[in-house]
């Protein structure tokens, strides 16, 4: 695979910008991932991390994806606390007013926290020859110079030469799109798939053979049809950084109720998800 140019920017050190970053990695001589929020050292939750205190997992197959650009993640990321389940084994599902039945799925996905999966590819990316990651650096504008982006300007005017930007702010991130308008560029098409969904989630303590039969997830599924605002729930294997946790996620549908003050209502999910101690799922 050949080198085609100098420089390649990256906005944004998520999970999408570290992707982005290893598969241009063999083709540029320079890859810079700039990211505006501070870098935890550790695996922790960090503010521009949406969904950071969920119940994330990398499926069947998004773990395979990351494995072949990452080799030996799946590994690295089980030693540091992450769980390997087969949904079709280790999943208790009761949909539709009945269990359903268990099965060998045949593939493995991972559940874990966000803050873990981030910090071990930020590691990976990081570490690669000839790549570095910058945080607390904005990127405020894109250069340009006759049509073609040349550059990207930074919070204190610094120009940095490049020969391929990728922006990886994503929806709310106020990537350098805006540039491109003011340049006479005309701003993309967009489609919205609204999903009228809202999440809430808590950790409790876990104890040993708290889920039946030796499973690891239990779920239970709202009626697909049912009326707006009926809840489902699942108890998950939280991983680092809180092992020996289960996160207990609930979501339901919004009713979208709709006043003349403001858009639709977004009802809380579980009443019981408000700060404090860490219960037990079960008595002891």
């Amino acid at each position: 695979m050949g080198v085609m140019g100098e420089h390649a920017v990256v906005i944004g050190a998520s999970m999408a910008g570290l992707v982005a970053a290893k598969a241009l990695a063999p083709r540029f001589r320079q890859v810079t991932v700039f990211e505006r929020d501070t870098l935890p050292d550790q695996a922790e939750n960090r503010r521009a991390g949406p969904h950071g205190g969920h119940a994330p997992a990398l499926l069947i197959s998004g773990r395979p994806a990351l494995e072949k650009l990452f080799p030996g993640l799946t590994d690295e990321l089980v030693e540091g606390g992450a769980v390997l389940f087969d949904r079709g084994h280790d999943l208790l599902c009761h949909q539709m007013g009945a269990p359903r039945v268990r099965f060998a799925g045949g593939g493995l996905g991972v559940r874990l926290s966000r803050a873990h999966l981030e910090h071990a590819v930020r590691g990976r990316v990081a570490a690669l020859e000839y790549a570095g990651i910058r945080d607390r650096t904005p990127v405020h504008e894109l250069v340009l110079d006759r049509g073609r982006v040349t550059g990207v300007e930074l919070g204190e005017g610094e120009r940095i030469p490049d020969d391929l930007v990728v922006d990886a702010t994503g929806r709310g991130g106020g990537g350098p799109a805006p540039t491109l308008q003011r340049h006479g560029f005309p701003e993309p098409e967009v489609d919205t798939v609204k999903i009228d969904v809202g999440y809430t989630t808590r950790l409790l303590h876990r104890s040993p053979g708290d889920l039946h039969d030796g499973a690891l997830l239990y779920l239970t599924s709202a009626v697909p049809c049912g009326p707006p605002g009926r809840p489902g729930a699942s108890r998950t294997p939280a991983g680092r950084p809180s092992p020996g946790h289960a996160a207990l996620l609930a979501a339901r549908r919004s009713p979208a109720r709709r006043s003349a003050s403001g858009p639709a209502d977004r009802p809380v999910a579980a009443r019981g998800a408000r700060s404090g101690p860490v219960p037990h799922t079960v008595p002891r």
